[in-house]
């Protein structure tokens, strides 16, 4: 039997106007530098603690009791977005910060190739980064038109806009955070 040192890690969510993130879900990876589609050792959702996570104030996620090394953090929040982070878990490690941006709207319009609008439409937005997670969906009024708000966008990465409508071949565009 081989004993590996565990320790208590501290993660802190917070938005860029520095309010903390309460309702955030984990996935939580050893780091390995594989894409985010592999599967996770362990899931933890913060509005129901597990075992070994416990939310101590509000923004500050405690993890007990894991195992020393590299990890890989996905988090998702209904209203703040997803953001990924890397840390180190050791003994007397700093606390890991996690910033989310400030959400803001974003306003689809999807038109068919006459530029006539396109309802019912299915719109989705995705970070540009190793998993296409999805930020937030919706779909288009009868104007072709979907409000998604809020949307967390990561400050100077791109944002990919997919749409999709059963009567139509899907369409997507290239957006900037700035």
């Amino acid at each position: 039997v081989e004993f590996q040192d565990a320790f208590d890690h501290v993660l802190v969510l917070r938005r860029s106007d520095g309010t903390p993130v309460t309702d955030a879900e984990l996935r939580l990876g050893p780091d390995r530098d594989e894409t985010l589609s592999s599967p996770f050792e362990r899931t933890e959702r913060f509005v129901d603690p597990g075992p070994r996570a416990m939310q101590s104030t509000p923004g500050e996620i405690v993890l007990h009791g894991v195992p020393a090394g590299r990890y890989h953090a996905l988090v998702r929040s209904t209203d703040s977005g997803v953001m990924q982070a890397t840390f180190e878990v050791a003994k007397d490690a700093p606390p890991t910060e996690i910033l989310f941006p400030a959400p803001r709207r974003l306003i689809v319009r999807v038109v068919d190739e006459t530029d006539h609008p396109v309802e019912h439409a299915l719109v989705a937005v995705m970070m540009r980064t190793k998993a296409a997670v999805a930020l937030t969906r919706g779909r288009t009024d009868e104007a072709g038109v979907c409000r998604l708000d809020p949307i967390a966008l990561v400050p100077d990465e791109d944002a990919t806009v997919r749409a999709e409508h059963p009567g139509f071949t899907p369409a997507q565009a290239i957006t900037g955070s700035g």
